[in-house]
């Protein structure tokens, strides 16, 4: 006869492996969660460098519109600042703004009669690489959010994920990220 002790003991230990061990999952993919998010940083501050070159350009050319410029400005500080915050909603609308802001500066550029084509050029094509870059990295930020967001809504992870403390952390919207074109024109 097997005694209910060792019974009782056995099993507790296997629970409080299975429990540490599961823990350990959900820190796991909460840290990839967060060093995607860490990823987007730097093809931001390429496009951060890319915007400054395009506002030194469109206010030597353009020097009497500054409320573009000041739209863009006022659009990247949201962005870093929603990034900075870990805060994807904010940084999607951010984002959304940006980009409104960028082509209300080709539209304003290509209405005081600046040549978008040669002298934008460049510019336009490092942008257009940044944003490419940005949106590889939200992707990648949002496999890794589906991944932790799922497994901590089912059996048998859902039993350590709400007691520890573990939640599920936000998409960004893509459907709200907007590509800009090489022609400063936001896609829809």
């Amino acid at each position: 006869m097997i005694d209910t002790t060792f019974l009782a003991v056995g099993s507790l230990m296997l629970l409080s492996g299975y429990a540490v061990m599961g823990r350990g999952n959900l820190v796991h993919m909460q840290h990839q969660v967060t060093q995607a998010w860490e990823l987007i940083r730097t093809p931001l501050k390429q496009r951060d460098a890319a915007l400054s070159e395009l506002e030194t350009l469109c206010r030597a050319s353009v020097p009497q519109e500054p409320a573009p410029l000041a739209r863009i400005a006022a659009a990247r500080t949201r962005v870093a600042r929603a990034h900075e915050a870990f805060d994807p909603v904010a940084f999607g609308a951010a984002e959304t703004e940006l980009r409104n802001a960028i082509s209300g500066l080709f539209a304003t550029a290509t209405k005081a009669g600046l040549d978008t084509d040669s002298l934008l050029q460049q510019p336009l094509l490092q942008l257009g690489a940044c944003e490419a870059g940005i949106a590889d990295r939200c992707r990648v930020y949002n496999a890794a959010v589906d991944f932790l967001n799922v497994r901590i809504r089912h059996f048998p992870y859902l039993l350590l994920a709400r007691p520890l403390g573990f939640h599920a952390f936000d998409r960004l919207d893509l459907t709200v990220w907007k590509a800009t074109a090489t022609d400063g024109e936001v896609s829809r």
